[in-house]
């Protein structure tokens, strides 16, 4: 009697996207996941509360503070640096945590700032149309803040959409490579 075991035993089966190597798919959901897990903290207002939580025996219940913040805005840069098409994604919750900042009330507003300028300019020196949005931005909330500093030699002037920044702008949004001759790090 023929057995109707339907088995694939012994059988040699086409490749499919379950058999792919598993690091790759753990790295994509690892990455995913810290980048919702950092878009939570923010929307929630975890990110930027001036009062602790209630008690929690899984948790800490402080309030938040600069450290806290700037910690959560070096992440978000290391993550969009880690793969090219998290990047966008990224650069967007930096935006979030910004507008979080700015509407918060929290009394270390200008320290948080201050540091988040630091690690957006000062450390991370490469320009994208993610940054450039993110200036924006700052530029709106932050207008007395030593924007000169930070721009130049980048930008001729401070403010990003004059004349004079409209050949740096186009580099930045062409998304290929910059000109050798030109100091630009996109």
């Amino acid at each position: 009697m023929p057995s109707n075991n339907n088995s694939s035993c012994g059988k040699h089966q086409k490749p499919g996207f379950h058999d792919r190597p598993r690091r790759a798919q753990y790295s994509f959901r690892q990455l995913f996941a810290e980048l919702f897990g950092f878009l939570s903290i923010i929307q929630s207002g975890l990110a930027v509360r001036t009062k602790p939580l209630s008690a929690s025996a899984s948790s800490s219940t402080v309030s938040s503070s600069a450290e806290s913040y700037e910690e959560l805005i070096l992440r978000l840069v290391e993550l969009g640096e880690k793969k090219s098409w998290l990047r966008e994604s990224a650069w967007f919750t930096i935006c979030l945590a910004v507008d979080a900042l700015h509407k918060s009330e929290v009394e270390w507003e200008d320290d948080a700032i201050s540091k988040a300028l630091d690690i957006l300019f000062q450390t991370n020196s490469v320009w994208s149309t993610e940054k450039l949005a993110l200036v924006l931005n700052l530029q709106d909330y932050y207008p007395k803040h030593d924007w000169k500093a930070l721009l130049s030699p980048i930008f001729k002037n401070i403010d990003i959409l004059s004349t004079g920044n409209l050949p740096t702008i186009l580099r930045i949004l062409k998304v290929g490579i910059p000109q050798p001759s030109s100091k630009l790090n996109i």
